[in-house]
């Protein structure tokens, strides 16, 4: 008997191993096998086969590790390589925890926390024997006083470390190691599932419903409509008939206050599980999974997918349009909320996705009955919609109103706020404190001498960066061209807007948040310790501020003027959410948005509450120009530090992919950036038919990639195949 077997490297296929007499492995068994002439791997089983394999010599397991992967997880893993074709043993590596997927044999870097704990030596609980003990400490006075602690019922830990040393030569006290969790295991439940209203009640019933006929429900919500109690509601009936639930979100920032909240009905039945996690505490959580007492509910991000569920019966994936579920840093490069649909659907479970924007991708299913529909169209608690203020920036800047950035009516919109007690956001999508800098005299911009980019200044590192690559040169005055000292910087940043905004509102308490200080600095804006925050797109994802009555977008041209047929869609979502942050706990909200496109026919959707109407015609010219839904996209990028064999390979994968009559590819294409770490890029797009055979097509261009690989000079190139991009 032989067995196929994953393992963590970059490479497509499995390997065949014989399976050592006496040895008893199944689908999911990790095992310790030989690699080359000098490795040894950690992999998992994906197939038993019975007979003799079809390569010669083949190699003996060396050993069986005392864990096992569920057979759920294998077709995952094997799902996730095929669709979104990503070499399956990468795909093992990088969304199991790392310490389970040693390259270099057993994985045991995963240490369990220990504890260490002392109590009184056992025989001294004869009184004889006490007494005894009593006579020979009677010249150790502050011994004898140690033990009279102990029998008082004091814990022996909080005894001086000295002291303790000196009762355990006596063997007076003895000392153990335990094993505790990282993470609490000991909390109860302090609270049930709130009462819903009427309108929440009918949102429920008819997801409820709907589960009886689909298997996936879109729920519909208006920010602040309640969509966390309907998902309360569903996770506890699902917990209360022996089931787990699968509880997504599409950001680490998200976690920590709804797992506050979740954890006051699940208590010690609720696990986390994201990257902010240490390495330890994610293995820890995962071992729990495959333990006899898992736990009954899942917060997590994306790679939560992955976890072992032996009882999954629902997944709910809140936010489900934000592209944050689509991985784009590195291999594999999946869609959370579609690889939950399939999760759900391997597990025979049920799906709910929601958001108070879907995408038009869900909106369409729904639409066409793939998906069930539910809606909450008030918001809670009655609570009033924002409203939304549109500025004139050019208007502004004739009549100079403008302070800095800063239009008259967000001005006076941001003092009413504040005299009010309330809190304000101010959104602004750039990071640093200007996108670049450029001479006044001759227009020279500093660029990345690594990558086709301008370098972002920094005020507060006094620095320009690539926010590419990361290269990094201190911030000259003097231009390098002309000579002159007349570098200054050009545009907006949120570094800017904080130092604007400190000189308007000195008194004011203001805060930048920054990927290094995000959990800290959202969490003390929600305690009222913050009056001001200033940052990018994260600010304006599902998080529920108690007292924020007014968010300005700065400039929100440039998150209309991106050169992508999804531009309107991601400002609509963005937009939409960034009101939704406003006036859920305060009387009256306010969306002020200052843009130079005023006459902007979107405005209008925002305006009237039109999404409905939105959608339409989002979905109308989606199909006009056979865009998604309608057709699926698949982009290959190649990254070469030559020019001409980057041309040369992307020519070579498009004549190679031509044989396919029924799909369009368009390309090879220079992105907007073309250059990065020394690397030339460019990019096919491919256009695949819904009724096109796609598993036929990605099998013969991750052929044609395998090809390129192993010839001289292409093998240098870096191959990235995204499938269905964001």
């Amino acid at each position: 008997m032989f067995a196929d077997i994953i393992v963590p490297l970059p490479l497509s296929r499995t390997f065949s191993y014989l399976v050592p007499d006496g040895m008893t492995v199944s689908v999911g068994s990790m095992v310790v096998v030989p690699f080359g002439r000098t490795k040894t791997l950690t992999g998992v089983v994906a197939k038993i086969n019975q007979g003799q394999p079809s390569v010669a010599n083949p190699k003996y397991i060396l050993d069986l590790l005392p864990l096992s992967l569920l057979p759920s997880q294998i077709e995952l893993l094997q799902f996730t390589s095929r669709y979104y074709s990503a070499p399956i043993g990468e795909v093992y590596h990088q969304v199991l925890p790392s310490q389970l997927t040693s390259k270099d044999g057993a994985p045991d870097s995963y240490k369990p926390q220990i504890r260490i704990e002392y109590s009184l030596n056992p025989i001294y609980t004869d009184s004889r024997a006490l007494e005894s003990l009593r006579k020979t400490l009677r010249r150790a006075s502050k011994q004898l006083e140690a033990l009279d602690i102990m029998l008082s019922g004091q814990p022996v830990e909080n005894l001086s470390s000295s002291i303790r040393l000196a009762l355990l030569k006596r063997g007076v006290i003895i000392k153990r190691e335990c094993q505790v969790s990282r993470i609490d295991t000991t909390s109860s439940p302090s609270a049930t599932p709130v009462t819903l209203t009427e309108h929440q009640s009918a949102a429920l019933s008819s997801i409820r419903h709907q589960f009886g006929t689909v298997n996936t429900v879109l729920l519909h919500g208006v920010t602040s409509s309640g969509k966390t109690e309907i998902y309360l509601n569903l996770i506890s009936e699902t917990v209360g008939r022996g089931g787990q639930a699968l509880f997504l979100v599409p950001e680490t920032g998200l976690t920590q206050h709804l797992y506050d909240r979740l954890k006051q009905y699940f208590g010690s039945s609720l696990g986390l599980y994201h990257t902010q996690c240490s390495q330890s505490e994610r293995t820890e959580t995962f071992l729990h999974q495959l333990s006899g007492h898992p736990y009954d509910v899942i917060l997590g991000t994306k790679n939560a997918l992955f976890l072992p569920f032996r009882k999954l019966d629902l997944v709910i994936v809140d936010e489900e349009h934000d592209t944050s579920y689509k991985q784009s840093d590195h291999i594999p490069y999946f869609n959370a909320r579609d690889l939950a649909i399939y999760l759900a659907h391997i597990a025979h479970a049920k799906t709910l996705l929601g958001s108070a924007t879907p995408s038009v991708e869900s909106f369409a299913n729904a639409m066409e009955h793939k998906y069930g529909y539910a809606q909450l169209t008030e918001r809670y608690g009655k609570a009033s919609f924002p409203q939304f203020h549109i500025v004139d920036l050019a208007e502004e800047r004739r009549k100079k109103h403008l302070k800095g950035h800063f239009s008259r009516l967000l001005v006076i919109q941001m003092t009413a706020a504040l005299n009010a007690r309330h809190q304000v956001i101010l959104f602004q999508n750039r990071n640093g404190f200007s996108p670049f800098v450029q001479c006044s005299k001759c227009g020279y911009v500093p660029k990345c001498p690594h990558c086709d980019v301008s370098l972002t200044y920094s005020k507060v590192g006094n620095n320009l960066r690539c926010s590419y690559c990361g290269y990094t040169q201190p911030f000259q005055v003097t231009c390098p061209s002309c000579g002159s000292v007349t570098i200054e910087p050009r545009g907006l940043g949120v570094e800017q807007v904080e130092e604007e905004t400190r000189l308007l509102f000195p008194d004011a308490r203001v805060a930048r948040v920054t990927s290094k200080n995000a959990l800290t600095t959202l969490n003390d804006f929600h305690n009222g310790d913050i009056d001001i925050l200033i940052g990018t797109r994260s600010l304006v994802k599902g998080i529920d501020y108690k007292n924020v009555s007014l968010l300005g977008v700065l400039n929100v041209d440039n998150i209309l003027n991106h050169p992508d047929f999804r531009a309107n869609e991601r400002a609509f979502q963005l937009l939409v959410q960034a009101a939704g942050r406003t006036g859920r706990h305060t009387a009256e909200g306010h969306l002020l948005l200052q843009t130079y496109q005023i006459d902007n026919p979107f405005f209008d959707f925002l305006k009237g509450d039109k999404s409905t109407e939105f959608y339409e015609q989002q979905i109308a010219e989606r199909q006009l120009f056979n865009y998604p839904p309608f057709t699926r996209l698949l982009q290959v990028e190649i990254r070469h530090s030559n020019l001409n064999y980057c041309l040369s390979a992307a020519d070579y994968v498009k004549k190679e992919l031509s044989v396919f009559s029924n799909i369009e590819i368009t390309g090879p294409i220079e992105p907007m950036v073309s250059y990065v770490d020394r690397l030339f890029i460019r990019q096919l797009m491919v256009r695949l038919p819904l009724s096109s055979d796609s598993f036929k097509i990605k099998s013969r261009l991750q052929f044609v990639i395998d090809s390129l690989k192993n010839t001289r000079t292409y093998d240098k190139g870096i191959y990235i195949v995204n499938v269905d991009p964001v």
